[in-house]
């Protein structure tokens, strides 16, 4: 079975001038992603990433945040997806409970476009840690949840039994710092599908949902039970919708 960094190389190698990404006016094809990454991961390896290792990601919703998850993976260590809107505090315990030597943010990131592309990657094995998911600490402190290549190698995989597939258009709206939208983005790209990041304020915008939907084609998305019994599209492009978690 293949990883998920085996399978997003193997993609690439196959449709690298495709759209990958969409945020706003910024595009990203599949070649571009790559090398994306691939100067993240440079940097992440030079400073100490590898196997165990857990790297928090702290960023807008934007094409640079999906860059810095497969850059995380290409390096062999996990990430943690976090959001913008939490408070320091819980930033800064996420970052010492996951032993994160730094988080991945917007200082991180400054000037990665000279940083050489990284040429020799580690080796992933599926039993590797993957993605650590913290929960919202609304009892207590947050808990990181760990899961290994192989579940998330599989809940990938498993979304093509399902139909995601190289020519849809995904929509994501959910929080990066959920399951689901980590599971969903990384299902689009082993898809080699096109995907669409809607910003913080668009997400919230039924209107303007709706609209986007309409004039993007969209075909798929993951939304949320409650955002799904408002959304009204009886006459679109969208043919596979997941809902759950609430």
């Amino acid at each position: 079975m293949e990883n998920f960094v085996q399978r997003f190389t193997h993609i690439v190698s196959q449709y690298p001038e495709k759209t990958a990404l969409v945020c706003g006016e910024n595009v990203l094809s599949y070649r571009q992603l790559d090398v994306l990454s691939s100067k993240i991961a440079a940097k992440l390896i030079r400073n100490g990433a590898g196997r165990e290792k857990i790297y928090p990601i702290v960023l807008d919703r934007c094409n640079e945040y999906i860059a810095a998850i497969i850059g995380i993976l290409k390096s062999g260590a996990a990430y943690a997806p976090l959001s913008m809107s939490y408070p320091k505090d819980r930033i800064e315990f996420i970052k010492n409970d996951s032993g994160a030597d730094f988080i991945i943010d917007a200082d991180f990131l400054d000037g990665i476009d000279s940083e050489q592309p990284a040429e020799v990657l580690p080796e992933i094995n599926m039993e590797d840690a993957a993605i650590a998911i913290y929960t919202s600490g609304s009892t207590g402190n947050p808990k990181g949840i760990i899961h290994d290549h192989y579940s998330f190698t599989c809940t990938a995989a498993r979304q093509q039994e399902v139909g995601c597939g190289r020519d849809d258009i995904q929509m994501s709206v959910t929080p990066f710092s959920f399951a689901i939208s980590s599971c969903d983005i990384i299902a689009s790209l082993w898809a080699g599908a096109q995907i669409h990041i809607l910003t913080d304020d668009q997400r919230k915008d039924m209107a303007f949902i709706e609209r986007y939907i309409d004039e993007c084609g969209i075909t798929s998305s993951v939304i949320s039970p409650q955002m799904l019994k408002r959304l009204s599209v009886r006459k679109s492009t969208l043919r596979l919708v997941n809902s759950g978690g609430e």
